[in-house]
């Protein structure tokens, strides 16, 4: 059975087992990989063969059958699925299983069709507390509130008592200021229940009152968080969302602060590019007696490189060195990168070495990747290779990353000879070359008009060339006036990316160049 060729490998390997009449398991296992990759042909072929063996009203392998489709978003195929089994139960007088009827109301709210969820969820003659939460979850994705809060009232009607995921859903519908009112009534039942310490329903909580700009209310539950591990938790995620304000509030009404949680906080300033705001941290730190760790000073690097602050960056160096960090390889690569930035190559290197030499174990692959990789965007391609060249002498084989930066500096120095030995010396290392890589060697030798050697390459890759190589080509074809392997190379391009207008240009200009 042979798969369309943009089915995923994966799925192409497990269709196989079709042939053999597999158990129930498989199939659900099939129909799950198919879910996952959208792999909406290959389901079909699974519910083909479920069909053929009488397996397609299985009430189990429905259920998974229902969601396949929805992930697949075939809402047709899902909803015809679903009607062969309730077709199934009508006819034997059965009721329809509820746990199909709660996959495709869930798949009917999730894909915005909630008219459709509501009329399905209406028509269920028995309701489990999932079915509740499946359209209250679709209402409030929605931003339906109101309605999300009525089936709230016919839940305590019906005497289903809400679980945390109710709870859930109802805090996500309050999305606006007219809702904290009934955000608050929210959150006075769970504190009723005892799940207010519980961290998801706290950081549920703490995003209600966020978005409804009530500010007391947040510190109210981040106060209330007793464990500083689940506190640290709450400003990690607001940092890492870049809603560095509501970290800030909640970290300064902590009652007690742990190096971690001035960490998190600073690691936060870092990733959304607030140096100043993480060294001024650090000051905090200082003035509190808070004792900075090695993760600490790596966001303090960091922060310097952000500024691109050389005075800074020797500052935290000199720091870094008298508190006994300068052989933590995450510390030490963040100095490197700081340099770098600075435009400081030598002092990076220098550190580089000083790592080398203090450390009683042998450097990763990160920190050399690291030195080479400064060495190439600095326009350094022979110190590229002479480090990629000591890191073999030193028994570190190297990874894909570090080829791939001693290829790039060699491409952009037009080092066609280095390049090539570069990819050899990789092979033999025991690196597995990528479509990069090997885009990387064609692109340096059609630069330096090698167009039949580049062509060479490409035909003999072991992997299939990837757009970026045959654009190479035909821009180096462009340039050397090869009309011939320029068009053979556009209409690769062309068949990758339809609507891509640049072939055409670049063929025309080649017709257009005189002929030597």
């Amino acid at each position: 059975m042979a798969l369309p060729p943009k089915s995923s490998r994966l799925v192409d390997v497990d269709l196989e087992v079709l042939e053999d009449n597999p158990g129930k398991a498989t199939y659900a296992s099939l129909l799950r990989q198919c879910g996952r990759s959208r792999a909406l042909w290959a389901g079909k072929q699974v519910h083909s063969h479920m069909i053929a063996r009488g397996l397609d009203r299985d009430k189990v392998l429905g259920d998974i059958l229902v969601q396949m489709y929805g992930k697949c978003r075939s809402l047709g195929d899902a909803r015809d699925a679903f009607e062969r089994l309730a077709y199934r139960d009508i006819y034997s007088g059965m009721t329809p299983d509820v746990v199909v009827h709660n996959s495709l109301v869930n798949l009917y709210a999730k894909c915005g069709r909630i008219d459709d969820a509501r009329s399905l969820f209406d028509g269920m003659q028995v309701r489990s507390l999932a079915s509740w939460n499946a359209m209250i979850a679709g209402y409030a994705h929605l931003d339906l509130g109101d309605e999300a809060f009525d089936l709230f009232r016919c839940i305590d009607l019906e005497g289903l008592g809400p679980d945390m995921l109710t709870f859930i859903n109802l805090l996500g519908a309050c999305s606006t200021p007219e809702f904290v009112d009934a955000g608050r009534n929210i959150h006075a039942r769970v504190a009723a229940l005892g799940l207010d310490s519980n961290l998801v329903l706290a950081t549920a909580l703490l995003d209600m009152y966020a978005k409804c700009g009530s500010i007391e209310g947040a510190r109210s539950v981040f106060a209330s968080m007793a464990d500083n591990k689940n506190q640290n938790s709450i400003i990690n995620m607001y940092a890492r969302c870049g809603s560095l304000d509501e970290a800030r509030a909640c970290f300064d009404s902590m009652p007690r602060r742990s190096v971690v949680s001035w960490n998190v906080l600073m690691s936060g300033y870092v990733e959304q590019q607030q140096g100043e705001e993480s060294l001024k941290l650090v000051r905090c730190m200082d003035w509190q007696g808070i004792h900075p760790n090695a993760f600490t000073f790596s966001c303090v690097a960091t922060a310097c490189s952000l500024l691109k602050d050389l005075r800074a960056g020797r500052a935290a160096h000199s720091r870094i060195v008298a508190s006994g960090f300068d052989t933590d390889r995450v510390v030490v690569t963040a100095l490197m990168d700081m340099y770098g930035r600075c435009g400081s190559v030598e002092a990076a290197r220098r550190t580089f070495d000083d790592m080398r030499r203090r450390c009683s174990t042998r450097v990763d692959v990160v920190s050399w990747n690291a030195m080479m990789g400064l060495y190439s965007h600095h326009g350094q391609p022979r110190e590229a290779l002479e480090l990629f060249g000591e890191m073999g002498l030193a028994g570190e084989a190297g990874n894909e990353v570090s080829l791939t930066l001693v290829l790039h500096a060699c491409t952009h120095a037009g080092l066609v000879a280095d390049a090539v030995e570069a990819l050899a010396r990789g092979v033999e290392a025991g690196i597995v070359p990528s479509r990069e890589h090997y885009a990387c060697v064609v692109d340096v030798l059609a630069r330096a008009g090698k167009l039949e050697v580049a062509e060479e390459v490409m035909n003999n890759m072991p992997v299939e060339p990837g757009i970026g190589a045959w654009k190479c080509l035909l821009g180096a074809c462009a340039v050397h006036g090869d009309a011939g392997r320029g068009s053979s190379a556009a209409q690769h391009v062309v068949e990758m990316q339809p609507t891509n207008a640049a072939p055409y240009v670049l063929l025309s200009n080649i017709a257009k160049a005189p002929k030597p």
